[in-house]
């Protein structure tokens, strides 16, 4: 009893840290949004909600016997409750998209992740299944592989939000059950392999996925630069012309300006210089330059 006791006052005191550390963490990212908004502890507050309702829920469940779990339609009741709230969460509309991903439901302004839901589901599941098949599990394709098509179908459910390391946790707890149930090395190793497999092919899509958004990201912020380099040569363009005919006016309003007076007199003449000859035609020529002619 000493033992069951020291046990559970070191789950508690590690469960009481972690929220302490998540609350004090959660303060410090959000203090300064929440407080342009005029209460600096909203998110605090809505988080110890949820903190009171999972420690009433807690507290309750302790309560319950765990041959309760055990039944086969408390069971499938959990795991359809799980595949319908990780259905919904996926659906646009229904599920709340932050950042491209859809991980939250919100019911009366409480928000909560089904995928969460879904690790106690499996845990429950593959418990009550791995303690009914005893020696069954000592067989790959009729005794293990039929378990992990639970946790595989929650996998791919959750990867739809997407969110690999939830989904992924969900498959490498299944391991560690299988593992603590007492099953062969080999089959052990096998599905190690495979783990490894899937997680190198995931890891390798995340990396050129974060390539490609940096790619992207790079070639929009040179498409923002070439767009200003071409603005700014417009720009340039325009003053150019703007000085050029500035120039052209300071020439006619000032002609002398910027020359020596000679030249500029000299060029002011040539420029009028047949209008002038029209206007005032020499002596003894006509209109078109001809000499008149003495009466006889």
């Amino acid at each position: 009893f000493l033992n069951v006791f020291l046990l559970t006052a070191c789950v508690v005191v590690l469960m009481v840290l972690l929220l302490l550390m998540g609350l004090v963490t959660l303060f410090s990212a959000t203090y300064y949004q929440k407080a342009a908004t005029g209460d600096a502890l909203a998110a605090v507050k809505k988080q110890l909600i949820g903190v009171a309702l999972g420690a009433a829920a807690c507290v309750t469940l302790s309560r319950v016997p765990y041959r309760v779990f055990r039944r086969p339609t408390v069971t499938l009741l959990l795991l359809a409750t799980s595949a319908l709230l990780l259905i919904l969460v996926i659906i646009p509309g229904v599920g709340v998209s932050i950042n491209g991903s859809r991980r939250w439901l919100n019911f009366f302004g409480l928000s909560m992740q089904p995928s969460e839901y879904a690790k106690y589901a499996m845990v429950i599941f593959m418990a009550g299944a791995l303690d009914r098949r005893g020696e069954a599990i000592r067989h790959l394709f009729t005794g293990i592989v039929p378990l992990l098509v639970v946790p595989g179908v929650m996998f791919l459910l959750i990867l739809e939000q997407p969110n690999l390391s939830t989904g992924g946790s969900i498959l490498i707890c299944a391991l560690v059950m299988l593992f603590a149930a007492g099953i062969q090395k080999r089959h052990m190793a096998l599905l190690g392999a495979g783990g490894l497999v899937v997680g190198a092919f995931y890891g390798v899509f995340i990396a050129d996925l974060c390539v490609s958004f940096n790619v992207s990201l790079k070639v929009h912020k040179a498409a923002a630069q070439f767009k200003a380099a071409v603005h700014y040569e417009e720009l340039k363009a325009e003053l150019n012309e703007r000085r050029k005919e500035r120039q052209i006016r300071r020439r006619f309003l000032f002609p002398f300006a910027g020359a020596p007076l000679g030249d500029a007199v000299r060029e002011l003449y040539g420029r009028y210089k047949d209008r002038l000859s029209e206007s005032f035609p020499r002596r003894g020529k006509g209109p078109r330059g001809k000499k008149k002619g003495k009466k006889q």
